[in-house]
């Protein structure tokens, strides 16, 4: 969909099958989404933030990132191609850089198999403890 008719539509209709399309046939799920779209932008600011993202490249600043990354990614995932994330995981690895890549099947942009949503927690919680409270013994994956 073109930008100005995700801001005509912004809270109203969830693009389920596009942001994850193991979703796209719960009904209430669609609704949570418009809503949490609805609560946290209005349809503008929903639209300057897209415009914003697809001018985004890390390439540029890739020489300046050292922090341990944790990459997590759907394969179905239609905002971004899962082939930057593995370029990403790749280029940090090359320079030394501690990071993981976990990429989760039949998932879009957002997670919505209960089994990867508790994975994804599970992950995000032990990196957290391992990098932001100084844990040692941290390799790379």
């Amino acid at each position: 969909r073109d930008i100005e008719e995700i801001e005509r539509r912004w809270g109203v209709d969830a693009d389920v099958e596009h942001l994850a399309p193991s979703a796209a046939r719960d009904e209430a799920f669609k609704q949570r989404l418009a809503t949490y779209f609805r609560q946290s932008a209005s349809p503008g600011a929903a639209g300057a933030l897209i415009r914003m993202s697809t001018q985004i490249d890390v390439r540029a600043v890739l020489p300046t990132i050292s922090v341990p990354t944790l990459i997590l990614h759907g394969e179905d995932d239609n905002n971004t191609f899962i082939s930057n994330s593995k370029e990403l995981y790749q280029a940090l690895r090359h320079r030394g850089v501690i990071t993981q890549f976990v990429h989760y099947p039949r998932e879009g942009h957002g997670f919505h198999e209960p089994k990867h949503l508790l994975d994804q927690r599970r992950r995000t919680v032990e990196w957290m403890d391992r990098f932001l409270q100084g844990q040692s013994g941290a390799t790379s994956r």
